[in-house]
């Protein structure tokens, strides 16, 4: 196969436990999906690996069917289970309702922006929508999500505080740091380094 033949050229692409039928380490697709993403849409790197890929959800998209359903991942309704959550559905594709309701049902939700989430508090009301149902980027999103629920699924989410400096800077202070929401990264990047967990994280520079 000779899709994306360069990225699967370089040993660091590859997952540190994953493997496929033969035993052979599988190549995460995560990087090269985050620039072909930022190719299509207006949206920073450092933006996008904060997203949440949706698995603690009530609801997903199916984009086979253009249907909202339930969720099946292994951590659905984590958020929903949560008393003190106020947002029950995070996911970078979010459910957008109008009053007909069938020609947009879905935005694209980046979770944070600088200028706004001083206002919001880097909570989980932070970030903004894009209305843009943008084919190729629903499908890039999709394939990763349905990749990493396979070969790198996450049961809780991921704390703030354990996230490397690349995405969330420590010169943040305490009380920020202690406000921003743990979540489901999207842009996991599957790879163990050093003995730390850091597979369910986005990946380093």
């Amino acid at each position: 196969e000779s899709d994306f033949a360069w990225p699967k050229s370089i040993s660091s692409e590859y997952s540190t436990f994953a493997v496929d039928s033969n035993g052979d380490f599988l190549w995460v697709p995560t990087n090269t999906f985050i620039y072909l993403i930022m190719l299509e849409i207006p949206v920073r790197k450092i933006q996008l690996i904060r997203s949440d890929s949706g698995e603690g959800d009530v609801i997903k998209y199916d984009r086979n069917t253009d249907q909202w359903i339930p969720n099946t991942s292994i951590s659905a309704n984590y958020w929903k289970n949560d008393p003190s959550v106020k947002v029950i559905n995070r996911g970078i594709i979010r459910q957008h309702i109008t009053d007909n309701n069938k020609e947009q049902n879905l935005v694209l939700y980046i979770n944070s922006n600088k200028t706004q989430d001083k206002n919001t508090g880097f909570t989980e009301f932070s970030g903004y929508e894009i209305p843009w149902k943008h084919p190729e980027v629903i499908r890039l999103i999709s394939e990763l999500r349905s990749w990493q629920e396979k070969n790198n699924p996450c049961l809780t989410p991921v704390k703030a505080s354990d996230v490397p400096d690349s995405v969330y800077p420590k010169t943040l202070n305490e009380a920020i740091a202690k406000g921003l929401p743990d979540r489901f990264f999207l842009f996991r990047s599957a790879r163990e380094v050093r003995g730390s967990a850091t597979r369910h994280m986005p990946p380093t520079e």
